[in-house]
Protein backbone atom coordinates (compact mmCIF):
# COMPACT_ATOMS: atom_id res chain seq x y z
CA UNK A 1 0.00 0.00 0.00
CA UNK A 2 1.46 4.06 -1.03
CA UNK A 3 -0.15 5.51 1.64
CA UNK A 4 -3.71 5.76 3.55
CA UNK A 5 -5.19 8.42 2.80
CA UNK A 6 -7.66 10.58 5.45
CA UNK A 7 -9.71 13.57 4.40
CA UNK A 8 -8.12 16.35 2.91
CA UNK A 9 -4.70 14.33 2.56
CA UNK A 10 -2.94 13.98 -1.13
CA UNK A 11 -0.88 11.58 -2.33
CA UNK A 12 0.66 11.75 -5.62
CA UNK A 13 3.76 11.90 -7.86
CA UNK A 14 4.92 15.46 -8.93
CA UNK A 15 8.63 14.59 -10.47
CA UNK A 16 7.19 11.94 -13.10
CA UNK A 17 4.64 13.77 -14.79
CA UNK A 18 4.63 12.44 -18.08
CA UNK A 19 2.67 10.66 -21.07
CA UNK A 20 4.18 7.24 -19.92
CA UNK A 21 1.60 4.74 -19.06
CA UNK A 22 1.29 3.42 -15.42
CA UNK A 23 0.76 0.21 -13.88
CA UNK A 24 -0.17 0.20 -10.00
CA UNK A 25 -2.38 -2.42 -7.64
CA UNK A 26 -4.04 -1.00 -5.03
CA UNK A 27 -6.05 -2.32 -2.54
CA UNK A 28 -8.82 -0.32 -0.60
CA UNK A 29 -9.15 -0.98 2.97
CA UNK A 30 -11.85 1.74 3.47
CA UNK A 31 -14.59 3.23 1.10
CA UNK A 32 -12.47 4.98 -1.56
CA UNK A 33 -12.81 6.72 -4.75
CA UNK A 34 -10.68 6.42 -7.87
CA UNK A 35 -9.79 9.67 -9.89
CA UNK A 36 -8.38 9.77 -13.23
CA UNK A 37 -6.74 13.22 -14.43
CA UNK A 38 -4.50 14.25 -16.87
CA UNK A 39 -1.43 16.51 -16.18
CA UNK A 40 -3.19 20.10 -17.06
CA UNK A 41 -6.24 19.19 -14.75
CA UNK A 42 -3.47 18.60 -11.80
CA UNK A 43 -1.50 21.39 -12.49
CA UNK A 44 -4.96 23.25 -12.15
CA UNK A 45 -5.36 21.46 -8.96
CA UNK A 46 -1.76 21.99 -7.59
CA UNK A 47 -2.26 25.48 -8.09
CA UNK A 48 -5.38 25.60 -6.43
CA UNK A 49 -4.08 23.92 -2.89
CA UNK A 50 -0.41 25.01 -2.77
CA UNK A 51 -1.37 23.77 1.08
CA UNK A 52 -1.65 20.17 -0.27
CA UNK A 53 1.32 20.75 -2.66
CA UNK A 54 3.49 21.90 0.20
CA UNK A 55 2.23 19.22 2.26
CA UNK A 56 3.07 16.55 -0.63
CA UNK A 57 6.69 17.98 -1.11
CA UNK A 58 7.38 18.05 2.45
CA UNK A 59 6.45 14.28 2.22
CA UNK A 60 8.86 13.76 -0.91
CA UNK A 61 11.96 15.61 0.93
CA UNK A 62 11.11 13.45 4.16
CA UNK A 63 11.20 10.01 2.19
CA UNK A 64 14.48 11.59 0.06
CA UNK A 65 16.55 12.47 2.80
CA UNK A 66 15.46 9.09 4.36
CA UNK A 67 16.88 7.22 1.66
CA UNK A 68 19.82 9.23 0.84
CA UNK A 69 20.82 8.61 4.49
CA UNK A 70 19.80 4.90 3.77
CA UNK A 71 22.58 4.90 0.70
CA UNK A 72 24.93 6.57 2.80
CA UNK A 73 24.52 4.14 5.68
CA UNK A 74 25.15 1.21 2.82
CA UNK A 75 28.29 3.21 1.34
CA UNK A 76 29.52 3.50 4.56
CA UNK A 77 29.11 -0.48 5.21
CA UNK A 78 30.10 -1.23 1.71
CA UNK A 79 33.24 0.71 2.41
CA UNK A 80 34.50 -0.73 5.59
CA UNK A 81 33.67 -4.18 3.89
CA UNK A 82 35.91 -3.74 1.19
CA UNK A 83 38.63 -1.86 2.79
CA UNK A 84 38.62 -5.66 5.30
CA UNK A 85 38.38 -7.59 2.27
CA UNK A 86 41.39 -5.92 0.78
CA UNK A 87 43.41 -6.54 3.98
CA UNK A 88 42.49 -9.68 4.42
CA UNK A 89 43.63 -10.35 0.35
CA UNK A 90 46.81 -8.35 1.32
CA UNK A 91 47.83 -10.49 4.29
CA UNK A 92 46.72 -13.96 2.38
CA UNK A 93 49.47 -12.37 -0.22
CA UNK A 94 52.05 -11.85 1.87
CA UNK A 95 51.03 -14.98 3.54
CA UNK A 96 52.36 -16.86 0.24
CA UNK A 97 55.45 -14.77 -0.03
CA UNK A 98 56.27 -15.81 3.46
CA UNK A 99 55.62 -19.59 2.94
CA UNK A 100 57.67 -19.24 -0.64
CA UNK A 101 60.59 -17.59 0.98
CA UNK A 102 60.81 -20.57 3.71
CA UNK A 103 60.39 -23.01 1.20
CA UNK A 104 63.21 -21.77 -0.48
CA UNK A 105 65.34 -20.96 2.99
CA UNK A 106 64.57 -24.92 3.62
CA UNK A 107 66.42 -26.03 0.80
CA UNK A 108 69.77 -24.61 2.17
CA UNK A 109 70.19 -24.70 6.40
CA UNK A 110 72.92 -21.51 5.67
CA UNK A 111 70.37 -19.10 3.97
CA UNK A 112 68.10 -18.90 7.06
CA UNK A 113 69.63 -15.43 8.32
CA UNK A 114 71.01 -14.83 4.81
CA UNK A 115 67.39 -13.72 3.89
CA UNK A 116 66.08 -12.21 6.94
CA UNK A 117 69.42 -9.84 6.19
CA UNK A 118 68.46 -9.63 2.20
CA UNK A 119 64.89 -8.44 3.49
CA UNK A 120 65.93 -5.50 5.92
CA UNK A 121 68.66 -4.43 4.00
CA UNK A 122 66.54 -4.15 1.17
CA UNK A 123 64.36 -2.05 3.37
CA UNK A 124 66.48 0.27 4.36
CA UNK A 125 68.46 0.91 1.32
CA UNK A 126 64.83 1.90 -0.28
CA UNK A 127 64.56 4.18 3.22
CA UNK A 128 67.85 5.41 2.63
CA UNK A 129 67.68 6.16 -1.15
CA UNK A 130 64.16 7.86 -0.52
CA UNK A 131 61.34 6.00 -1.62
CA UNK A 132 57.64 5.88 -0.65
CA UNK A 133 57.52 4.00 2.16
CA UNK A 134 55.17 1.68 0.50
CA UNK A 135 57.56 0.94 -1.69
CA UNK A 136 60.09 0.15 0.82
CA UNK A 137 57.64 -2.32 2.43
CA UNK A 138 57.05 -4.13 -0.35
CA UNK A 139 61.09 -4.48 -0.71
CA UNK A 140 61.10 -5.89 2.75
CA UNK A 141 58.19 -7.97 2.08
CA UNK A 142 59.02 -9.97 -1.47
CA UNK A 143 62.97 -10.07 -0.89
CA UNK A 144 62.86 -13.28 0.63
CA UNK A 145 61.59 -14.28 -2.95
CA UNK A 146 65.35 -13.28 -4.58
CA UNK A 147 66.31 -17.26 -4.18
CA UNK A 148 63.23 -19.01 -4.88
CA UNK A 149 64.72 -20.15 -7.58
CA UNK A 150 66.66 -22.89 -5.49
CA UNK A 151 63.48 -24.61 -4.96
CA UNK A 152 64.21 -26.52 -8.56
CA UNK A 153 67.58 -27.27 -7.44
CA UNK A 154 68.54 -30.61 -6.33
CA UNK A 155 69.62 -31.56 -3.29
CA UNK A 156 72.89 -33.28 -4.21
CA UNK A 157 74.08 -30.02 -5.87
CA UNK A 158 72.36 -27.40 -3.09
CA UNK A 159 73.88 -29.05 -0.28
CA UNK A 160 76.95 -30.15 -2.12
CA UNK A 161 79.67 -29.44 0.96
CA UNK A 162 82.62 -29.57 -2.00
CA UNK A 163 83.23 -27.63 -4.90
CA UNK A 164 80.81 -28.46 -7.71
CA UNK A 165 81.67 -29.69 -11.07
CA UNK A 166 80.41 -27.61 -14.46
CA UNK A 167 77.41 -29.11 -14.90
CA UNK A 168 76.22 -28.49 -11.18
CA UNK A 169 77.20 -24.98 -11.32
CA UNK A 170 75.06 -24.75 -14.84
CA UNK A 171 72.17 -26.10 -12.66
CA UNK A 172 72.94 -23.05 -10.02
CA UNK A 173 73.11 -20.71 -12.33
CA UNK A 174 69.35 -21.66 -13.75
CA UNK A 175 67.71 -20.14 -10.50
CA UNK A 176 67.64 -16.74 -11.62
CA UNK A 177 65.81 -18.05 -14.58
CA UNK A 178 63.68 -19.57 -12.95
CA UNK A 179 63.16 -17.01 -10.82
CA UNK A 180 62.33 -14.69 -13.81
CA UNK A 181 59.80 -17.41 -14.41
CA UNK A 182 57.92 -17.21 -11.62
CA UNK A 183 58.27 -13.86 -11.28
CA UNK A 184 56.95 -12.63 -14.63
CA UNK A 185 53.12 -13.86 -13.89
CA UNK A 186 52.99 -12.24 -10.86
CA UNK A 187 50.41 -9.21 -10.76
CA UNK A 188 51.41 -7.31 -8.38
CA UNK A 189 54.43 -5.40 -9.67
CA UNK A 190 57.12 -5.74 -6.61
CA UNK A 191 56.72 -9.72 -7.37
CA UNK A 192 57.92 -9.25 -10.57
CA UNK A 193 60.98 -9.29 -12.46
CA UNK A 194 60.18 -6.86 -15.40
CA UNK A 195 60.63 -3.64 -13.49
Amino acid sequence: MLDRLSPGRAFGELAVLNCSLRLASVIAVESSEVLEIGKADLEEVLDAHPADVRRMLGSLARSLTLAKEELATHASRLEHEVRRRTADLHESQLEVVRRLGRAAESRDYGTGSHITRMSRIAHLLARAAGSDPDEGEQLLQAAPLHDVGKIGIPDAVLLKPGPLDPDEWEQMRSTPRSERSCSRAAARPWFSSDR
